[in-house]
């Protein structure tokens, strides 16, 4: 008979990066902001990338002196929610089961812990049923939670399915193209698009006001446009959105700033054209030709 040492496996661990955001301190953070003097001076530059910029760079600055980035690592553990009290208990009774039949080796000991295993075993299964048929029965009207308590006991996974690649860099270029050619094809299936027009529409006069220039934005605009809008952020966010809405009296003056930048010249600084995209991919290879 082989006597086989085997290790306990070890759980799964990963480090996060996070700030302490409940952390901060508004009234210290306004006044950080206040007397920013060269968010102050926002308003002197003419060009609305210079101006993006600084906003950029000092609202960065400002919260990194704040709530400093955090770096943790967490034990990944499973999420067992049907866990309860009852099964804690028995899961102890069978422990200590084992350590006397072991330590005595006597057969009516054995027993007992078989015993112990087995309604340890039954109550595990019995717990899990009850909890997953009380959340069906608690969403039987909401398809989307339902679909993820399916996908939850049939174990499918969260994680994004690439398509097989040896250089991520050469993935994203590779969705990058794909997207774009989709546009670059409607932008040609417009430009082939024939109107046609009545010789009464062409006679038509326009007997209105033309729209030559964009009407100066007000601070009280901007901070109601603010406060309306959805409190989530993005990872590419210097400044998370509620922190935003938070000190709106200090940066909507700001914020105004730029935007009537933005307006009087008609640019639209680059940097707000980027965004994290994340494709939902049908199939796990990349197909050029649909």
């Amino acid at each position: 008979m082989a006597v086989l040492t085997l290790p306990k496996p070890k759980s799964l661990q990963k480090t996060v990066s996070y700030r302490k955001l409940r952390d901060i301190n508004l009234t210290n953070l306004k006044s950080d902001i206040l007397n920013d003097g060269a968010l102050n001076k926002i308003g002197n530059f003419c060009d609305i990338s210079d101006q993006l910029q600084i906003y950029n760079t000092e609202l960065q600055n400002i919260i990194d002196s704040h709530p400093p980035i955090v770096r943790k690592t967490l034990t990944i553990r499973p999420n067992r929610k049907w866990y309860n009290d009852s099964v804690r208990e028995s899961k102890q009774a069978r422990r200590k089961a084992e350590k006397v039949w072991r330590k005595s080796k006597l057969e009516i000991d054995r027993q007992i812990y078989v015993k112990a295993r087995n309604d340890t075993n039954i109550l595990i299964n019995q717990t899990k049923q009850t909890f997953v048929l009380n959340r069906i029965q608690e969403n039987n009207k909401n398809p989307k939670e339902l679909n993820k308590i399916f996908n939850t006991m049939i174990k499918t996974s969260d994680s994004t399915v690439l398509p097989e690649h040896r250089d991520p860099k050469l993935l994203a270029e590779s969705f990058s193209q794909f997207f774009n050619n989709k546009i670059v094809t409607i932008r040609r299936a417009l430009d082939n698009f024939s109107l046609s027009v009545s010789d009464n529409d062409i006679d038509v006069n326009f007997t209105g006001s033309p729209l030559s220039t964009f009407p100066i934005a007000a601070v009280d605009e901007i901070k109601s446009i603010i406060s309306t809008s959805s409190s989530s952020s993005c990872e590419l966010d210097v400044f998370p959105t509620h922190l935003v809405k938070s000190c709106s009296t200090e940066l909507c003056p700001i914020l105004c700033s730029i935007v009537n930048t933005s307006l009087s010249t008609g640019n639209f600084p680059d940097v707000l054209k980027e965004a994290l995209v994340f494709p939902l991919l049908k199939k796990s290879t990349l197909d050029h030709m649909s």
